[in-house]
């Protein structure tokens, strides 16, 4: 479900380990009042300033687990290993196809005739 959110802090990091996070007010569609923070939003294009509205997107069970609407999933890791998983699968089984397996099997070199000549 999405809702416009009042952004109504800003909270920046003190260290290196803590990430930006904002507070935030809106109201669900069945009418409760959710009033929390995230670390999930986009802070630029445009920038969050307090005051600001915003679209979030949160469980309807459970409205506090909400995000900046425009932040998205992060499917990097399992797209590029799975694009991965899916070219070795095919490279392997276009080396391991029937008629390429029994071409490299012919083209074995034969012995050669001055070598058999001296081995005789």
């Amino acid at each position: 479900m999405t809702a416009d959110a009042v952004v109504l802090n800003e909270t920046l990091p003190k260290a290196a380990k803590e990430a930006a996070r904002i507070t935030v007010h809106f109201t669900t569609k069945d009418s409760r009042q959710v009033e929390d923070w995230t670390e999930s939003f986009v802070d630029h294009d445009p920038p969050v300033h307090k005051g600001d509205t915003i679209r979030v997107v949160y469980d309807p069970d459970d409205p506090s687990n909400f995000q900046d609407a425009r932040w998205g999933n992060d499917y990097t890791g399992p797209v590029v290993f799975g694009a991965g998983a899916i070219g070795l699968a095919g490279y392997s089984l276009w080396e391991l196809r029937p008629s390429r397996t029994a071409r490299h099997r012919s083209k074995r070199r034969p012995s050669h005739p001055t070598l058999t000549r001296l081995r005789d």
